[in-house]
């Protein structure tokens, strides 16, 4: 799998309110895709953009939501999924939120 750095705008710098963002899509040998996006708060003071929000105001339907635990036996991460309808095709987002020192 080869992976580039994805490029923030300005825009959404200006939503998010840090500089913190790692954005990353990774496609495989068979051209599918996977986009990674870690947003970090250096503090508290920030409300979180969750990806409903962002995605329902692009004119995404959610089609899906539920939590998938991901990992082995007692060491599973519980994770939130979307699956939304777009006019681009469908897209599923995994995104968990981690408060603290980890």
């Amino acid at each position: 799998m080869v992976g580039r750095n994805f490029p923030v705008s300005e825009r959404i710098l200006q939503i998010l309110e840090t500089e913190y963002i790692l954005d990353r899509d990774y496609v495989n040998e068979k051209g599918r895709h996977v986009y990674l996006s870690i947003v970090y708060y250096p503090d508290n003071k920030i409300g979180f953009h969750n990806p409903e929000s962002c995605n329902t105001g692009e004119g995404a339907k959610i089609v899906k939501k539920d939590v998938l635990p991901i990992g082995k036996n007692d060491e599973n991460l519980k994770v939130n999924r979307l699956i939304l309808e777009r006019t681009q095709g469908n897209k599923v987002i995994l995104y968990f939120f981690v408060s603290g020192i980890i």
